[in-house]
């Protein structure tokens, strides 16, 4: 009975986290953020067109400012993705138990 409670209660915390994940990007602060970061990615990108393609250094630091923006980003969707699943899967046991 153990092993279903703690099963039960990962689902609740990823579809709780998920959801708190899903208001910050919708407050002000989270706009903000994503805003941010945006700007933040297309400096970096409009920088890496314009590098000297031989500065391996300047490319490889403009790649790396690209990836962590992106990975953010991917991070926050996974977790809201994950708390949708979560709660999609609740709701598909709650239905079979009734």
């Amino acid at each position: 009975m153990s092993g279903l409670y703690n099963e039960k209660r990962d689902l609740l915390d990823k579809a709780v986290f998920g959801d708190q994940v899903k208001s910050f990007l919708n407050s002000e602060i989270g706009q903000y953020l994503l805003a941010k970061g945006d700007k933040e990615r297309d400096v970096a990108l409009s920088n890496l067109t314009m590098a000297d393609p031989f500065n391996s250094q300047e490319i490889q630091k403009l790649q790396n400012e690209i990836k962590v923006i992106e990975l953010i980003r991917l991070w926050l969707v996974e977790a809201i993705e994950e708390g949708e699943i979560a709660t999609g899967t609740m709701y598909s046991e709650y239905d079979e138990g009734n």
